[in-house]
């Protein structure tokens, strides 16, 4: 169904939008025996697939 507004804009109804992630995530504990905290630091690295009307479109996904 698709139809046409008065501004010209083109308007679609769209029933299956789906999306997938994928992610893999590392963590390093810095050790010190003098603080009363523990740091860390972590970083990921993925995928994610959206998929739109069976359209498949993949982009990189991360995490700093």
């Amino acid at each position: 169904d698709a139809t046409l507004t008065p501004d010209n804009f083109f308007v679609m109804k769209i029933d299956s939008v789906k999306d997938i992630s994928v992610m893999l995530n590392a963590c390093y504990d810095v050790m010190h025996t003098d603080l009363p905290v523990s740091p860390y630091m972590c970083a990921g690295l993925g995928a994610s697939f959206i998929n739109i009307a069976d359209h498949v479109t993949s982009k990189l996904a991360y995490r700093g």
